[in-house]
């Protein structure tokens, strides 16, 4: 496989997986500790919870062991109960991730697929309840922050004018929604680079921000408690 390839490949996949170490840096230290505190009141409030323990994880960007047992407890869920929409989302998440660690290991073929599968499950979720707005911020979260060689930009900034318009979006979202739409559109105006010849600058882009606080009590905590 060659160079350019692998970059383009690795750009795909790295954007909407990790925060970085400077995206942690530039999280407000009293945000930060925050939702530390709310990830871990949820951790404990679900003990037992398989299915809300595996999105817990993924949400927090486990890897190793931790994110396969995590992936496999969410393919249970959906066995049992495919219409389970969120544990969708949250599995989707979960490919991308093992995408990674694939893409790690040089195993370029499983991390084509594995992003290939993630992106699936994530757009089916989204578009099986169009007016679901936690799903279609899930999906933003993801395709905000992908580089612009893989042409998410483009549904991300869909998204984005739904979660405009729907008075139910909770008003301290609107920050990070914000923050999603600038880098949605810096993805798309670079867009460009894929035909001019730069597949390493359209592979490129900066690091999701980690969960903030009304992340966690606007989106992922109803997620986690939904069906308990």
């Amino acid at each position: 496989m060659g160079s350019k390839i692998k970059a383009l490949l690795r750009g795909a996949i790295v954007a909407t997986l990790f925060a970085s170490a400077q995206a942690m840096a530039d999280t407000p230290a009293s945000d930060a500790a925050q939702s530390a505190a709310m990830l871990s009141a949820l951790s404990k409030q679900s003990a037992g919870d398989a299915r809300a323990q595996a999105i817990l994880a993924i949400a927090q960007r486990v890897s190793g062991s931790d994110l396969d047992r995590a992936v496999s407890a969410l393919r249970t869920t959906l066995t049992r109960n495919p219409a389970d929409l969120d544990a969708k989302m949250y599995y989707g998440y979960g490919q991308l991730r093992l995408a990674l660690q694939y893409l790690d290991k040089k195993n370029f073929l499983q991390a084509a697929e594995r992003a290939k599968q993630g992106f699936f499950y994530v757009d089916e979720a989204a578009e099986s309840a169009p007016d679901n707005w936690r799903l279609r911020y899930l999906r933003t979260r993801v395709d905000a922050f992908s580089p612009p060689s893989n042409g998410r930009c483009v549904v991300a900034l869909k998204d984005i004018g739904y979660l405009d318009a729907d008075a139910a979006v909770p008003r301290d979202l609107m920050p990070m929604i914000g923050l999603m739409r600038e880098r949605a559109q810096d993805a798309c105006r670079k867009s460009w680079s894929l035909a001019g010849g730069s597949p390493e600058r359209a592979a490129s882009a900066p690091p999701p921000p980690p969960l903030a606080p009304a992340e966690i009590a606007s989106v992922l905590e109803p997620v986690v408690k939904e069906l308990r």
